[in-house]
Order: C-alpha cells, then sequence, then structure tokens
C-alpha cells in the first residue's frame, strides 16, 4: 500500500510541475512580447476562513504569478493560480487600480477568472474575482505585498462556495 500511495503522490506532484512549468512558460513569453511592465509572484494560502460569508471547501498552498501591462493608475492584468494539493486552480485577466505612497503602494483588481474544475459548488467555469494588495517597495524594481484574492459567481448560479486566498508576494517592475 506504501508503494501504490507513493507512486500516486508521485504522479500527482509530476502532473502540476508541468502545469506550473507551462504556465511559468506562457507568462514569461507574455511579460516579454507583450510590454508587460510589471511581474508579481509568490505562495498563498487557499480557500481560507472565508471572507464574504462563504463556507470553506478547499485547502492546500496556491503558486500564483501574474503580469500586470503598462503604466499608471489603472493597468490590465493576468495571472494564475496553481493549486499544489490538487484544489480548484485558475487563471484570471482584468484591470489593477493602484496607487503608492512614497514606498508603500496599495491596490484593488476586479475582473474574471476561468477555473478548470468548478464542481466543487462553485457553480461555474467562469467567476468573478475581486482583489487587494498592499505592500512596501524596497527600490524602484523589487517589492514585497499581502494580497487577498476571491473569486465567486456572485451568485448567478446555483451553487456559490466561493474562494478565498491570501499570501505573499514577490513584486518586480521592469
Amino acid at each position: 500500500m506504501q508503494c501504490l500511495t507513493g507512486l500516486l503522490v508521485t504522479v500527482k506532484m509530476h502532473q502540476w510541475k508541468n502545469k506550473l512549468l507551462l504556465l511559468l512558460g506562457v507568462l514569461i513569453l507574455l511579460s516579454t512580447y507583450a510590454g508587460a511592465q510589471e511581474i508579481r509572484g509568490g505562495l498563498l494560502l487557499h480557500d481560507i476562513a472565508p471572507v464574504w460569508g462563504n463556507q470553506r471547501i478547499e485547502s492546500g498552498v496556491d503558486l500564483n504569478a501574474e503580469i500586470i501591462f503598462g503604466k499608471g493608475l489603472v493597468r490590465p492584468n493576468m495571472g494564475f493560480l496553481l493549486n499544489l494539493h490538487g484544489d480548484t486552480n485558475c487563471v484570471y485577466a482584468g484591470v489593477l487600480v493602484g496607487s503608492n505612497f512614497g514606498r508603500c503602494f496599495g491596490d484593488v483588481a476586479v475582473g474574471g477568472a476561468l477555473v478548470g474544475d468548478y464542481t466543487r459548488k462553485l457553480g461555474s467555469p467562469v467567476l468573478f474575482r475581486i482583489a487587494g494588495e498592499i505592500g512596501y517597495m524596497f527600490n524602484e524594481h523589487l517589492g514585497f505585498g499581502f494580497l487577498l484574492h476571491h473569486v465567486s459567481n456572485a451568485n448567478i448560479a446555483k451553487h456559490n462556495a466561493g474562494v478565498d486566498v491570501v499570501g505573499f508576494r514577490v513584486r518586480y517592475i521592469f
């Protein structure tokens, strides 16, 4: 039984590593050729105690990467959350509104998300996304932030458990 369990864990880890490499490659290509001005990434706690009053249905740790285009107050963004424990993954895109206050920064992002498996009471493969991040810039290129990320169907579908994710990210401005 231990041998079978070890094999299943190895296969599962191999599957997420392949997905991770593919997603990172796509983001690097997009950031290089599409004029990205910034990239952010980090580790996040998946489906924490509900922020918007929904039930907790998943767990684990997410790997997150995001690219941000343009300069100014309102900027387009896109990224992904890859759950390392086999729960819901998503890709997202939208707009980010942010400002700097000296070395500190604050952002709010809104947009949409596509999830790979919505059978976990999320109600739809297409979800709404809202996120907020606050952080500190060490210099003109490198910073560190705390992110709160929420996806749900906003009660459009029958089930709307939603997923709340929090964690820390590194920010790099080109």
